[in-house]
Order: structure tokens, then C-alpha cells, then sequence
């Protein structure tokens, strides 16, 4: 017995140029930074009563990783409900921006 292959043949109708779709996506892509506040501390300042004085307030921020150097916003604010009525702290709020890099420790 002898067999011989059945060979197929795709038909084209009409213009060829009708036969492709393209389809454009749009893709986000994120990137993840592990970002810590390790503390906020005020060194000690000397006060004295009735005289303006500087106080330094600093913290330390950690990047973990993986991605950075990434840009970070820290805001401090003082609490004035939770204050002396004859304290006054000028600025009342604070906003710094920093850059942290991975793996190192910004004060």
C-alpha cells in the first residue's frame, strides 16, 4: 500500500495587508527601595529660661534596598497641642528632602 502526503494550501483573500493587528501597550514599571527612619534624636541643648534658643533635631534614614539611590521626603512637625502655651518653636514644621543611597545610613 502506498501513501502519499496530503498537502494543504492557505488561501488568501483580498489585500494582504489586512491579515495584522498591532496592539500598542502601555507598561509601568516600578522599582522597590526599603526605606527606614532608624531614630530621631535631640542632642543636649542648654536651656535657659526666657531665652530663644537653637535646638538641632536629627534623624537617621536607611535605604534597604534593593533599588537607590532614591529621593526621600522627611517632615518633622511639632505638636503644639502636646506643649507647654509658653513654648514657641519656629518653624513648626520641618521638610527636608534627601537623597538615600542603598545599604548607608543619612543623618
Amino acid at each position: 500500500m502506498d501513501f502519499e502526503p496530503f498537502l494543504t494550501k492557505a488561501v488568501l483573500k483580498g489585500p494582504v495587508s489586512d491579515n495584522v493587528h498591532k496592539q500598542y501597550l502601555e507598561i509601568e514599571a516600578w522599582v522597590n527601595a526599603d526605606i527606614k527612619k532608624l531614630g530621631t534624636f535631640v542632642p543636649d541643648p542648654v536651656l535657659e529660661v526666657s531665652v530663644d534658643v537653637p535646638v538641632v533635631v536629627r534623624s537617621v534614614v536607611h535605604n534597604n534596598g534593593p533599588y537607590g539611590p532614591v529621593m526621600v521626603t522627611d517632615t518633622l512637625t511639632w505638636d503644639s497641642a502636646n506643649s507647654s502655651s509658653d513654648c514657641t518653636v519656629t518653624p513648626a514644621e520641618s521638610v527636608i528632602t534627601l537623597s538615600v543611597p542603598v545599604s548607608t545610613d543619612i543623618e
